[in-house]
C-alpha cells in the first residue's frame, strides 16, 4: 500500500519544519542544563523534574533561577532580553508545530491557521508561510540558543561534563 502525502506542503516546508522542530529541542536541552546547573541538581534528578514540563515552564524557571543568582542591573537586562527571545520563539514554533496547514485563496504558499480560546472566545491566527520563512524561523531558534549559551558562559556557567 503506498503512501501519498496530501497536505498543502511541499518538501521545502517539510524539510525546513524539520529544521524548526530540531533547533527548538536543542534549546529546551539547554534550558534544562542550565536549570540542572543553577539549581545544583544531579542529572538524574534534573531530568525527572524537567523532562515533561513545556518550554514555557521551563523558559519560566530558568528565567526565574537567573534572576535569582544574577542581580546586577545588566544581568537584569540581559535575563529581560532572553525572556523576549523566548516568547518569540515559542510563538513562532508554536505557529509552525500545532498550526493547522491548509491552502490559501492563493496556491503559492500554505496558511497554518492556529485557534485559541481567549476571555470565553474562539479567536482564530492565520498566516501565510514560505519555506524560507520556516528555515528564518529555525534561524531565529538558533539565534537564542547563541544568545543563552552566551550568557550562561559570561556568567561562568558551562554545560555539565556528562
Amino acid at each position: 500500500m503506498g503512501y501519498e502525502f496530501r497536505l498543502a506542503l511541499k518538501s521545502a516546508h517539510l524539510q525546513n519544519m524539520g529544521m524548526v522542530i530540531a533547533e527548538s529541542t536543542v534549546l529546551e536541552n539547554i534550558l534544562e542544563l542550565a536549570i540542572w546547573q543553577l539549581e545544583g541538581m544531579p542529572p538524574e534528578q534534573g531530568l525527572l523534574k524537567t523532562m515533561h514540563i513545556s518550554f514555557r515552564s521551563k523558559a519560566a524557571w530558568f528565567l526565574k533561577t537567573a534572576k535569582r543568582h544574577f542581580q546586577a542591573d545588566q544581568d537584569l537586562v540581559d535575563i529581560r532580553s532572553l525572556a523576549k527571545d523566548f516568547k518569540t520563539v515559542a510563538k513562532q514554533r508554536n505557529m509552525i508545530v500545532h498550526g493547522s496547514w491548509a491552502w490559501g485563496s492563493s496556491e503559492s504558499e500554505p496558511w497554518a491557521c492556529k485557534f485559541a480560546l481567549r476571555k470565553g472566545r474562539v479567536v482564530g491566527f492565520k498566516e501565510q508561510y514560505s519555506p524560507e520563512k520556516i528555515k528564518g524561523i529555525a534561524a531565529n531558534l538558533c539565534q537564542t540558543q547563541d544568545n543563552l549559551i552566551g550568557f550562561l558562559q559570561a556568567k561562568g556557567v558551562e554545560p555539565p561534563p556528562y
